[in-house]
């Protein structure tokens, strides 16, 4: 179990290897947003790869789901614990099973919970578009 602490919250880890020091995160900046945010994806439309940015104002759950233009889920992403700042996301365009996905519109959303209560705090979705 490892122990973290972060101003006045402090939180166990108990799962092995998911506890990455954040000034080790090439995607992640450590700034003091004021409110969640999801930007729009880049490039977009794109090709092979797509980058997804989002700011957390506190130490969240973090979900990141994909999904094709009829609304079902192509793959998701689930992080039990990411800092406040900004993150970068880079989607690598394949399914949940590996198989590379097709010329269209796709859409992401950013589910933002509290690591301790579960509430969510922020929801967004976004739409972007593959090209080949």
């Amino acid at each position: 179990s490892v122990q973290g602490e972060h101003g006045n919250i402090k939180f166990n880890v108990k799962e092995p290897n998911s506890f990455i020091f954040v000034n080790a995160d090439n995607n992640y900046e450590a700034i003091s947003p004021d409110k969640y945010e999801l930007f729009s994806n880049y490039p977009n439309p794109f090709n092979s790869t797509t980058t997804i940015t989002y700011d957390l104002k506190n130490w969240s759950k973090v979900d990141i789901e994909i999904f094709d233009v009829l609304g079902k889920n192509i793959n998701n992403y689930n992080y039990p614990m990411k800092a406040p700042g900004r993150h970068r996301f880079n989607w690598k365009v394949k399914d949940r099973y590996g198989k590379k996905m097709s010329t269209g519109v796709y859409f992401y959303q950013l589910i933002a919970r509290d690591p301790f209560s579960g509430k969510t705090k922020y929801i967004k979705t976004n739409k972007m578009m593959l090209v080949k």
